[in-house]
């Protein structure tokens, strides 16, 4: 992965992070890169089932 730095905004960016006073960037030409984010995300998509947990429920009286 090779990922830019920077103080200006990139013009021309696959995807764009500003943090503190820095740009991060990936340019958009950089093939390699764009897949390898690109599988990454499709993994966690697929990992992601969307159905939440269910826990068990304790209740405990109060009077």
């Amino acid at each position: 992965m090779r990922i830019h730095s920077g103080r200006e905004k990139p013009a021309d960016a696959y995807a764009a992070v500003q943090y503190l006073d820095h740009w991060f960037w990936v340019d958009d030409g950089d093939w390699k890169t764009k897949r390898a984010l690109t599988a990454v995300m499709f993994f966690f998509t697929l990992a992601d089932t969307g159905v939440a947990e269910r826990l068990p429920l304790i209740t405990i009286p109060a009077q």
